[in-house]
């Protein structure tokens, strides 16, 4: 029973010292800016993983399929669904998966302050700065290539709110049969009335190109930008130029 209370009275001291730890983050990184989104994040994930840690019980079906899993190779799909269904199923994906979470965030942890130091979303707006977390926050978990790709799929999805269609087909023109782009609604962006300058719309194409050559060349792309970082950084620099044109 002492034992019980001691393991109890050790998660609440530790969920106690990630509440502090949040609280101190977030007065670098306010909440409303993406560093801050992405701070809340990381620290309500390892509050998560340390209360799981902390209620895991030894279970030996669970230890021999940890211990022996080529022994399920050969089961059939519907066995592997009920087997992963089950209870000792789920926790030893619990366990498989968590394992991956924790390496990665080794990672994270040194990641969080580049992106304080880099000022993430500090000068937008928060529905900007919302779009800005989706991409900064693979870039904390280290999933690098994605950052280019997330990048560009922000910039579609802001640039199809500010930049309607209709608007696209009447300044450039295009027919009913071309279908409208992310360089079309770029291009448009950047013409009068303006919400890009002919800088910010040059960034733009930059990440657009970096993803497309990640998403379709297998070797090393060249890329325009040297870092997921840089990547950012970019999209961080248009959204806000497109947040203050007039």
């Amino acid at each position: 029973m002492k034992r019980s209370s001691d393991k109890y009275d050790a998660r609440k001291s530790l969920l106690r010292a990630w509440q502090r730890s949040e609280r101190a983050w977030l007065r670098l990184a306010p909440a409303d800016t993406a560093p801050g989104l992405v701070v809340r994040s990381i620290l309500r994930w390892c509050e998560t993983a340390l209360a799981v840690a902390l209620s895991l019980r030894p279970d030996p079906a669970l230890a021999s399929l940890v211990a022996h899993p080529k022994a399920l190779i050969p089961l059939k799909k519907e066995e592997w669904a009920k087997i992963l269904r089950g209870d000792v199923g789920q926790a030893y994906l619990s366990v498989l998966l968590g394992r991956q979470g924790l390496q990665r965030i080794d990672n994270a942890v040194t990641r969080v302050p580049e992106l304080v130091d880099a000022q993430l979303g500090v000068a937008l707006p928060a529905a900007a700065s919302t779009y800005l977390a989706r991409a900064a926050e693979l870039y904390l978990w280290g999933f690098d290539q994605e950052v280019y790709v997330a990048s560009r799929a922000v910039l579609e999805a802001v640039l199809s709110e500010r930049v309607p269609e209709r608007r696209v087909r009447s300044v450039l023109q295009l027919s009913a049969n071309e279908r409208v782009g992310l360089g079309h609604r770029i291009t448009v962006a950047s013409k009068a009335p303006a919400i890009l300058s002919s800088k910010a719309a040059q960034r733009a194409r930059d990440i657009a190109e970096d993803a497309g050559r990640i998403l379709h060349e297998q070797l090393k792309p060249a890329l325009v930008h040297s870092s997921p970082l840089a990547v950012l950084q970019s999209l961080d620099s248009v959204l806000r130029d497109m947040w203050t044109q007039r």
